[in-house]
């Protein structure tokens, strides 16, 4: 039996890994189909001299753009061209004036190219043996329409394959360029180009959700699963494998949701981005009740059973495997994971939202999947949990000390709704939990183990009752009552915080460019664990604070707490679903240069350095 299992799960790892072996995403549907552009090459009339120049020639279908030589945007590629000839060298290329377009797949403004137009590349260098008809132009570029962007696709056109026998002369075109032909690539070379991207950012997405088991968002869970290891690693293989992938399946829905939900809002015309649920107070509100009741359950100060009288033949069964607890576990992890981000997560994220829903759905799907990796991998060879200690009495005092784990996180949440709210929902919400733990206190009273199921229904009931007296009486009157309180924004765009950052806003960074400043711009959140622990780790050292100065750096903060559209629009413009996003301004660069989610000193350093000080 143990052969046919391992048998099996060759083959079904097999199976998967050919599903994405012979996928071709790019290959999906998602609108209206591009041709590649027309492209003519020639060389300006005349003998060739070093006053000619080399000339593209570009055709683009209706409804569709290229985005430009700058496109605005670091997430965007930019429209390229290079030339290779022998004996001839090209100056710089000289590209035609863009326009600008609003693109709505981007829900941003971009510099594009479109239409027909031309781009010339001047001949800087002429040698004595030199041969135009070995030329050879290489245009790399990536289409946009107002409903979805292509990934990036190359090119090549050799110009010896658009001149007729008849019209070939080496080195000569005295009098009009010759008749063109057009190059395109086929579909299958098209395909082949875009799968790469597509998989890559398949792949980072993956990445991300594998580091996110080692960023502070999931750590209670993490130990409880850990916990929840030690005391399954005794047991068979195959109850083992049952609670893993129902644990999987938890991640896997709870993101799935997740992802339906942001297409839902994105639908309706609002703004979604990666953990937006933690703008929303109610989901703060059930978030730390859910924290509090876990925790008072592994303090042992209640228990969920049901009396055998009312068991059912499923009720047995859950009780016995866990397996309802296995899936509540990963619905769990994937609501605490989703306020942090990791390395290679944000620029996944940042593709993913804005492509269509399905691909939306595959990029949090392999998200899901690297957040359960590990404890797949757990699953799949058991051997490896011989370094957990075997169960014993420690178990029991480590399970209160992740009551405190969670406790803890529903302090932080409690923090992260004051800001998002006021104090009197802080106040309410306390008294709601008040009146939920003694609720649970009686249900530990009443309805223990080996109590009779009227006296467990009496607890609960008394439960509900408390909850709903609690909510109806102290939560929504103060959530009515923050609703109707206004707010009054400053319109002073040199507005400050208390601890001395410009209050973000577009135009501050344009009044700041203009006048040569170097700008560090942190876009954060108060629900943010990455972007708190990047402040309190690098951006609050002295040496960083010294460097700041040193540079005369302008230092700016985009809250992004509550929900904002601007900033959102703002993160999407440079790839990004959610914060943290770190940019950094200065007259030695083009365009904005976007930092890593995880910062260190000589990141910040290394930017600085290549943006320069402010100029006075």
């Amino acid at each position: 039996m143990k052969h046919f299992e391992n048998i099996c799960l060759l083959c079904l790892l097999f199976w998967c890994s050919n599903i994405f072996a012979q996928t071709d995403i790019s290959a999906f549907d998602f609108g209206q189909d591009m041709n590649e552009p027309r492209v003519e090459i020639f060389y300006s009339q005349g003998t060739l001299s070093e006053d000619s120049y080399l000339q593209l020639r570009l055709q683009v279908d209706s409804g569709w753009s290229i985005n430009s030589n700058a496109p605005g945007d670091d997430f965007l590629v930019p429209t390229t061209v290079n030339a290779t000839a022998t004996g001839i060298t090209y100056a710089p290329t000289i590209y035609p004036t863009a326009q600008k377009e609003f693109i709505d797949a981007l829900d941003m403004e971009i510099s594009t190219f479109s239409d027909t137009f031309s781009i010339i590349l001047p001949i800087a260098e002429l040698k004595d043996d030199y041969d135009s008809i070995s030329t050879v132009a290489t245009l790399n570029y990536q289409a946009c329409s107002q409903g979805m962007c292509l990934a990036p696709t190359e090119i090549e056109v050799k110009f010896s394959e658009q001149l007729g026998t008849s019209t070939l002369k080496k080195n000569s075109f005295k009098d009009e360029a010759p008749l063109l032909n057009t190059t395109t690539l086929s579909d299958d070379t098209a395909n082949s180009k875009n799968r790469p991207t597509w998989l890559l950012m398949l792949l980072f997405a993956f990445i991300g959700g594998l580091i996110l088991n080692l960023m502070p968002c999931v750590l209670p869970v993490l130990s409880i699963k850990v916990l929840s290891l030690t005391q399954q690693a005794q047991e068979s293989r195959r109850r083992l494998l049952g609670l893993t992938f129902t644990m999987t399946a938890g991640v896997l829905i709870s993101f799935w949701v997740l992802a339906g939900a942001i297409i839902l809002v994105q639908t309706a015309g609002g703004h979604a981005g990666w953990g937006f649920q933690f703008q929303n107070p109610i989901f703060l509100l059930l978030m730390t009740i859910l924290m509090v009741l876990f925790a008072l359950n592994l303090f042992g100060v209640y228990e969920i059973w049901l009396p055998s009288s009312t068991q059912t033949g499923m009720g047995k069964l859950t009780s016995k495997s866990g397996f309802g607890g296995a899936f509540f576990n990963g619905v769990l992890m994937t609501l605490l994971a989703t306020p942090c981000s990791a390395p290679f997560l944000g620029s996944a994220m940042g593709f993913a939202f804005s492509r269509p829903p399905l691909i939306l759905f595959l990029f949090f799907t392999a998200t899901a999947l690297g957040l359960a990796f590990p404890f797949m991998i757990f699953a799949i060879f058991p051997r490896s949990l011989s370094w957990l200690p075997k169960p014993g009495s420690w178990m029991l005092l480590f399970k209160q000390f992740l009551g405190f784990l969670l406790m803890g996180t529903a302090v932080w949440l409690l923090w992260v709704l004051g800001k998002a709210t006021a104090l009197n929902v802080v106040v309410a919400t306390l008294v709601l939990l008040l009146l939920l733990g003694f609720g649970a206190w009686i249900i530990g009273f009443l309805g223990a183990p080996g109590k009779k199921a009227s006296h467990v229904l009496l607890s609960w009931l008394i439960l509900v009752i408390l909850a709903l007296g609690g909510w109806f009486y102290a939560v929504q009157p103060a959530l009515k009552q923050e609703e109707k309180a206004h707010t009054i924004s400053s319109t002073d765009i040199w507005a400050k915080d208390a601890q001395g950052w410009h209050v973000w806003s577009p135009q501050l960074i344009q009044e700041l460019q203009a006048q040569g400043k170097t700008i560090f711009v942190d876009f954060t959140a108060d629900w943010c664990l990455t972007c708190k622990a990047n402040e309190l780790g690098v951006l609050s050292l002295n040496s960083i604070k010294e460097l700041f100065n040193e540079f005369e750096v302008v230092m700016v903060k985009a809250d992004w707490t509550k929900t904002d559209a601007t900033i959102a629009q703002e993160l999407r413009k440079h790839g990004r679903s959610g914060v943290p996003l770190y940019l950094v301004y200065g007259t030695g660069l083009k365009q904005a240069l976007v930092l890593p989610e995880i910062l260190t000193p000589d990141i910040i350093k290394d930017a600085l350095l290549q943006a320069g000080p402010s100029m006075n």
